[in-house]
């Protein structure tokens, strides 16, 4: 053969060996080798995390976990705000009712002292000693005292829904001067008493003058506890 012969037979092996290698290199279908089996499935990509990678809004002690759910929370809410509200009327009907007593025993308590001075002057300042002021003095003391009495409860007994710092203000000097008042109805009561016990004897005179002077002065207090709250 000569070179020329040669060059040509070398030139169509090359063309077969190119041709063998294109075709081994496409599967059944035609495609092109990925170096992927064709049953083999693409890997499929981790699901997203809600939180980015720098997000600092970690659960540390898993409080998210012990949290009450959102719709727990929206049952909670109406149901609270519910229990508030009826608190804070109840509250509201009783201070009210507390206020309307409290003018009451405050003209109770007044007639109480009018009568009680009376009756000082009837039985130990010059009076004729006729004892007629006794009797209206004793009842208007026990009325007024009952009412006395449920004026504080109806305010002690009031809800308080929310809380209420104490402060320098007109319902703090309120409360001081009805404890003043408390105080003062407390003596008086003891003191009425012990005088009644003491008749004929040179005590009976300085204890009803002390009784006299404490009723002046719990009703000075109440006066002063009923303008500070009102004005």
């Amino acid at each position: 053969m000569g070179p020329a012969s040669l060059a040509s037979l070398r030139f169509a092996s090359c063309l077969t060996l190119f041709a063998v290698l294109a075709v081994g290199g496409r599967d059944a279908r035609g495609e092109p080798d990925t170096g992927t089996p064709p049953s083999a499935e693409p890997a499929k990509p981790a699901p997203a995390s809600s939180k980015s990678p720098g997000a600092l809004d970690f659960d540390l002690f898993g409080d998210q976990q012990k949290a009450t759910p959102p719709g727990a929370q929206l049952t909670q809410q109406p149901a609270e705000s519910a229990a508030l509200e009826r608190s804070v009327k109840k509250r509201r009907l009783m201070l009210q009712l507390h206020q309307g007593f409290g003018f009451a025993t405050l003209a109770l308590t007044a007639a109480t002292v009018i009568i009680g001075q009376l009756n000082y002057v009837d039985k130990y300042g010059g009076g004729d000693f006729t004892e007629k002021y006794q009797t209206p003095h004793l009842s208007l003391a026990m009325i007024s005292t009952a009412a006395f009495a449920t004026t504080g409860l109806l305010a002690l007994f009031a809800p308080t829904p929310y809380k209420k710092p104490i402060k320098a203000d007109a319902a703090l000097v309120h409360k001081v001067m009805m404890g003043i008042a408390t105080a003062g109805m407390v003596t008086q009561i003891a003191l009425g008493f012990t005088t009644n016990t003491k008749g004929g004897e040179l005590i009976q005179r300085n204890l009803a003058t002390a009784h006299l002077v404490t009723g002046y002065v719990t009703f000075a207090s109440m006066a002063a506890g009923y303008l500070a709250w009102v004005f």
